[in-house]
Formats: C-alpha cells, sequence, structure tokens
C-alpha cells in the first residue's frame, strides 16, 4: 500500500515538472526573454492567482504592480492573457490604427453585475442601444438656457445636470417625454450617491471579486458590494416606475446604463455648451472618443502581436490600462 502512495505520488510530482517545462516552451510563444514584460510570479495551472486573492485593494494593487515593475505588467491568469499598463498615447494610437481595439464598458459592467448577483440578460439590440445611450451621456451638449438653469442650483450643480441627462435617458429609453418630480429626483440623487460609495468600495475591493472565485474572504466582499448593488437597484426601479416605465428589458437597459455612469469617470471637458439656436440633434454632439472608464480602467483587446513600451504583447491579450492615479486609495 505504501508502495503505491509513493508511486502515485512520485507520478504527480512527474507529471507537474513536465507541465512546468511545457509551460515554461509556451511562454517562448509570447515573446523574447528580454522583450517579455515583468510580473509577479506564478505556479503552474494557478498562474498568478495567488497574487490576485492577496492583491488588496484593485486599484492599489494595480498601481502598485506598475509602480514596482514598470509600465506594462503581465499576469499570467489560468485561460487568459492579461496585462497591466499605464495609459500613454501610444495606447490611443494603436487603437486609431486598428492595432488594437478598445472594448466596449458596458461588457465589464455586465461581468461586475453577474459576479454581484444581478445576472441580466441583454440582447445584442439592447447593448446596442445601451452604448449609444452611455457615447450620448458622456458626449452630452448643454444649452446655454439649461446652463443657466444650472447655475441657479450651483451648490448641487453635479446633481442637477445628473437629473437632466437621467431624465433624457429616460425619454429615449421610454420613447416619450419624461418630466421628474421631486421625488423622482430624490430617489436619482440618493441613487448615485450609493454608486459613488460602491465605485469607492469596489476601489477597496480585492482583485478576486471580479474573477469566478469562492472564498471565505471574497464572499463576504461580495456580499457587502451586492447589498449597496441592491439599494441603487431598488431606487432605480422606484423611478423607472414612477415615470411610467413597465417593460422589464427596457429597465434593466436603465439599470445596466445608470450604473455605467455611476462607475464612470466623466472628463468635464466632454460636456460642451452650444448656443440656444442650436437644435439637439445628433449632428450637435462632437465625435469625441469613448470618455469613460470603470475605477480609472479602460480595456484593450489585441488582434496581433503589438510593441508596447518595447514589450512583445501576444493577439488576443486584454490590455488593462490604468488612466489614473490612486497612490490616495488605501
Amino acid at each position: 500500500m505504501y508502495t503505491y502512495l509513493v508511486a502515485g505520488v512520485g507520478v504527480l510530482i512527474a507529471i507537474l515538472v513536465v507541465y512546468s517545462l511545457c509551460l515554461k516552451l509556451s511562454e517562448n510563444d509570447w515573446t523574447v526573454d528580454e522583450r517579455t514584460p515583468p510580473g509577479p510570479a506564478h505556479l503552474p495551472l494557478l498562474g498568478s492567482l495567488v497574487s490576485v486573492v492577496h492583491g488588496g485593494p484593485v486599484v492599489s494593487w494595480v498601481n502598485g504592480l506598475l509602480a514596482t515593475l514598470g509600465p506594462v505588467v503581465r499576469v499570467c491568469l489560468p485561460g487568459r492573457r492579461l496585462v497591466l499598463a499605464t495609459h500613454t498615447k501610444e495606447l490611443e494610437a494603436m487603437a486609431a490604427q486598428g492595432s488594437l481595439v478598445e472594448l466596449t464598458v458596458s461588457h465589464y459592467v455586465l461581468v461586475l453585475l453577474d459576479r454581484l448577483g444581478s445576472s441580466l440578460t441583454m440582447t445584442e439590440e439592447l447593448m446596442e442601444e445601451c452604448v449609444q445611450l452611455a457615447d450620448r451621456f458622456y458626449h452630452y451638449t448643454v444649452s446655454m438656457a439649461d446652463f443657466t438653469i444650472l447655475m441657479e442650483s450651483a451648490e448641487n450643480y453635479r446633481c442637477a445636470l445628473h437629473e437632466k441627462k437621467m431624465r433624457d435617458v429616460l425619454s429615449s429609453i421610454l420613447r416619450r417625454e419624461v418630466t421628474l418630480d421631486i421625488s423622482e429626483k430624490l430617489l436619482i440623487s440618493r441613487g448615485f450617491h450609493q454608486m459613488e460609495k460602491l465605485k469607492d468600495d469596489l476601489a477597496r475591493s480585492s482583485p478576486a471579486v471580479w474573477l469566478p472565485l469562492t472564498s471565505p474572504h471574497v464572499y463576504l466582499e461580495r456580499k457587502r458590494l451586492s447589498k449597496s448593488l441592491k439599494q441603487i437597484r431598488e431606487n432605480l426601479t422606484q423611478v423607472f416606475h414612477k415615470c411610467g416605465g413597465k417593460d422589464l428589458s427596457r429597465f434593466n437597459l436603465f439599470f445596466v446604463l445608470a450604473v455605467l455612469m455611476g462607475l464612470a469617470e466623466t472628463n468635464p471637458k466632454k460636456t460642451q455648451l452650444r448656443k440656444p439656436s442650436d437644435t439637439a440633434t445628433p449632428e450637435a454632439f462632437q465625435p469625441y472618443q469613448p470618455a469613460f472608464d470603470i475605477l480609472g480602467f479602460r480595456f484593450f483587446h489585441t488582434l496581433d502581436y503589438v510593441s508596447l513600451h518595447k514589450f512583445d504583447i501576444p493577439g488576443k491579450t486584454l490590455i488593462l490600462s490604468f488612466t489614473r492615479n490612486a497612490s490616495n486609495i488605501q
């Protein structure tokens, strides 16, 4: 019996050794050693999951790796090529040339909602509408008349602007003009405050929250985040019903878009003023690049080998681009 046990352990060790050698050889397909991005240590089968699970707050984890290992960092995950990079004009230039594809943030919002227990079935048509509405929201044009009204609420300018944008979004989704009374405005204001809290909690959560992992630590973090998400959904449900919305699929679109708005970084330079004589036609909106991201992240996908900061990045690699410093997030 003891002999069989020793033999079994020996066979298992041999398999792991062979697998490790194959893994090492397969890395040569990634690139040559001197052009391979540095990264945290990885184990056979597990990759860099140890670093991910024990990475602490996700924003600080990414910021720490980029600060200690350089502007490009490779993270090995099972079945996924992931590169962390400091956002530069080089990435945007490659995206403009077609070497990279910038992925819609909506996809990662759906992944997040699914991880936090709010699974949604979004059709391709609804997702396309969601992306168009998000683009319209972030490239929003404020008329001079609206700007005067907003300035009258200078102390609550941001809340007033959110209310106006949400009213226009609801009008587009419900396909009729929507007006908001005091109760709906309070719900929207409360919802956006809750989304700010959710964003702050996400920045302090473990990177493993985004992965399909289950452990007591990750479970408790997801439970806490799910509670915040549930409160946001309850508020938005009330707003949607008060404005006459009944179609569940339309509410799902409203919910995803609103959460996307709450989690995203808005560039104030993208909100433009126009003359009162201008009409709010699609042509009136400026053709900006996407002006939103999650927690300071933007997502790119390589189509073929590209060179980034003199490192070779193979095709079908997800590049997580970090657009701001988060040293203040502990």
